[in-house]
């Protein structure tokens, strides 16, 4: 029996608020910490870093819905497939922001003497695994190194996700982040450090990041299986208001006691943070995408197109934000906001010319390089 993956279009909308939470937050910060803590509607800048968590619920749904799907239909050789979209999704854009980055912010890190680990650790997906690479050439793509790394967990244990309950899944997602986190956390502090960038660098690592991916993934199995199809409107309004209310609630504080390293006088409290987080996401998330939400409107379809931009958004706005900064005196506001245009023309560029027709050629190569099994008739 074949399945067809489950579209959900208020996921879009909410991938590009997230994209813009986070490029707002890094264009305050990069023109000065202090910024940030204005009172008003700074607020909400504050907490954009949250956008960052709701990403990897809505990855660990939706690529967890598709692997799903894929081994449904087509038993273990989904690996092929789902593998070739995943890599024509990301990485031509990836590639392309690292080049303009290098060229147009800065050439340091290929022409260091650990350049052959810039460019073979970038080019790998395991730049996170190096301070001196985390962020060296494209400071957001280090999640894309725990997301590659999430995939690849995925692909490994898809064949035994399709028999677990949703329950059993995002327990062990949660127990494993957490496990994590704890041994690291305190493998540092018997090291006798006191630096609050080695206390980040190691406990959120990609094992530690597997709470918010796997707590999307147990979501989508308890989609699939109709556990949540009585949910109403009203109930995912609920859902959404609770994940906003957690999220912007929590956040703000966070980010002061991470930025002045206060968080890492506090084990249970710094282990545990980034599960409640990324609770308050799944929150939103499901809200979200069970919420009916018509893209066929106007308003709706440039929400739902702002969602197609939302990894260019990601991807670009810190080469925007360091040029702008170099070649203008903006600043706050002024900056955030010529960051925003600026980075949403530069994505529409990129989705146009870039992204959108290498996703067409990898669906394109899909019917031409897999027939339609016999059994379906030709009428379907």
């Amino acid at each position: 029996m074949c399945s067809n993956a489950r579209h959900f279009p208020g996921l879009n909308p909410l991938r590009a608020c997230a994209a813009i939470g986070v490029m707002l937050f890094h264009a305050m910060g990069y023109a000065g910490w202090d910024r940030v803590f204005l009172p008003g509607p700074l607020i909400l800048v504050q907490g954009g870093w949250v956008g960052l968590d709701i990403f990897f619920v809505i990855s660990g749904f939706v690529v967890g819905q598709s692997a799903l799907t894929g081994i449904e239909n087509d038993g273990t050789a989904f690996r092929a497939k789902f593998v070739r979209h995943r890599l024509a999704r990301i990485v031509p854009l990836y590639l392309l922001t690292g080049l303009v980055c290098l060229l147009a912010v800065d050439t340091a890190p290929v022409l260091g003497d650990d350049r052959i680990l810039q460019v073979f650790s970038h080019l790998a997906f395991i730049h996170n695994f190096w301070r001196s690479t985390l962020i060296s050439i494209n400071p957001p793509s280090w999640s894309l190194a725990v997301e590659i790394q999430l995939y690849m967990i995925l692909l490994l244990v898809t064949p035994w996700l399709v028999r677990q309950s949703a329950l059993r899944v995002a327990g062990m997602a949660v127990a494993v982040a957490l496990t994590f986190r704890t041994c690291a956390y305190f493998a540092v502090a018997m090291a006798g450090s006191n630096d609050p960038a080695i206390f980040l660098h190691a406990v959120y690592q990609t094992p530690g990041m597997l709470d918010s991916f796997g707590l999307g993934v147990a979501a989508t199995i308890a989609v699939r299986r109709g556990s949540l199809e009585r949910l109403g409107r009203t109930a995912c309004i609920a859902l959404i208001v609770v994940g906003l209310t957690g999220l912007l609630c929590t956040s703000p504080t966070i980010t002061r006691q991470v930025i002045d390293g206060s968080i890492w006088q506090y084990p249970f409290y710094a282990i545990t943070m980034r599960t409640w987080i990324a609770s308050a996401a799944l929150a939103l998330v499901l809200g979200c995408a069970l919420l009916p939400f018509r893209s066929d409107t106007r308003f709706g379809r440039l929400l739902d197109h702002a969602g197609d931009l939302s990894y260019g958004v990601y991807l670009w706005h810190f080469c925007v934000l360091a040029t702008l900064s170099k070649v203008t005196s903006l600043s706050g506001w002024s900056l955030a906001g010529a960051v925003f245009v600026t980075t949403f023309a530069v994505a529409e560029v990129a989705w146009r010319l870039l992204e959108r027709p290498v996703l067409r050629y990898a669906h394109k190569f899909d019917r031409i390089s897999v027939p339609a099994p016999a059994t379906v008739p030709a009428s379907r």
